[in-house]
């Protein structure tokens, strides 16, 4: 046993993942003599020894998260190695549930979440980290990031209804910090579906999705002023075309306010030359 623990200490000092994983595997051998030894002192410290083994395959995770941060633009290769921690931290988290430590699986399984997601794999990444949220509720960050990964993988109904879910629970719990956070998000996955909605051309829809998002947003966010911009002009243009010029005069003054405060002197200047045609014809 103690020749096993030695063996996994001198491996480990290389600092690679190569040499954590090598670790792990001694550990988990010193790990069975000391379960199957029937000597009642040193059974107890295979616990320790799979402790050690957890630590090691948490450092090959890091160690990979590390090398996968340090591929720049190397897309592929840091996709492999966000793989690579992910698989890592998995193995330790399946290890620690041995340990009866539900703390420090979720931690584990968060982190193995993360890793997946960063690789491209959202299922595996999100199967991960509602494990660590049932195992942990009261993480909060745990539930940011698993609706950070519904967005990157497109799934934003997902992502609104948890979000809205947690701005409930961190208002009641007085967690103001991640409610500010999770309503910041949430206001991005309107800005979003507005963003589809007007490049579709359903302008009275991503107007209405723009009102969901500012007050999550706040009526300073620019992104905002031009969106609504986009939106207004387009809309009161087309209801020039067909004549109906009092909807179409609201609209495009709607237009020109967004559009002057976002800077957007095209928009200014076409709504400003709309808005006097429409004051043309009612003239005449």
């Amino acid at each position: 046993y103690t020749q096993k623990l030695e063996e996994a200490q001198a491996v480990a000092e290389a600092d690679t993942p190569e040499g954590y994983l090598e670790a792990a595997s001694l550990y988990l051998e010193a790990r069975d003599i000391a379960a199957e030894s029937g000597d009642d002192e040193l059974v107890p410290f295979a616990a320790s020894a799979t402790e050690s083994a957890v630590a090691s395959y948490k450092s090959a995770g890091d160690a990979y998260k590390a090398a996968a941060e340090a591929a720049g633009e190397d897309e592929a290769a840091a996709a492999t190695a966000y793989m690579s921690a992910a698989e890592q931290f998995v193995l330790a988290a399946d290890l620690t549930s041995g340990l009866d430590n539900a703390g420090n699986e979720a931690t584990l399984r968060y982190f193995a979440g993360d890793a997946y997601a960063d690789g491209g794999d959202f299922e595996n990444g999100m199967a991960q980290l509602n494990t660590a949220i049932e195992l942990a509720p009261e993480e909060y960050n745990f539930q940011l990031v698993r609706a950070q990964v519904m967005m990157k993988s497109g799934d934003m109904e997902g992502a609104q209804t948890s979000l809205s879910e947690l701005i409930a629970t961190t208002e009641a719990a007085g967690e103001s910090s991640v409610n500010s956070m999770a309503g910041q998000m949430l206001g991005m996955t309107y800005l979003r579906a507005a963003n589809a909605q007007i490049k579709d051309k359903d302008y009275s829809a991503g107007i209405a999705t723009l009102d969901e998002a500012t007050p999550l947003l706040g009526e300073d966010y620019e992104t905002l002023y031009k969106l609504y911009a986009g939106a207004y002009f387009r809309l009161g243009a087309a209801q020039v075309q067909s004549e109906s010029f009092g909807p179409a005069q609201s609209n495009l003054e709607q237009a020109l306010a967004y559009a002057r405060r976002a800077g957007m002197d095209r928009i200014v200047g076409a709504a400003q030359q709309q808005l006097d045609y429409i004051a043309e014809v009612s003239g005449n």
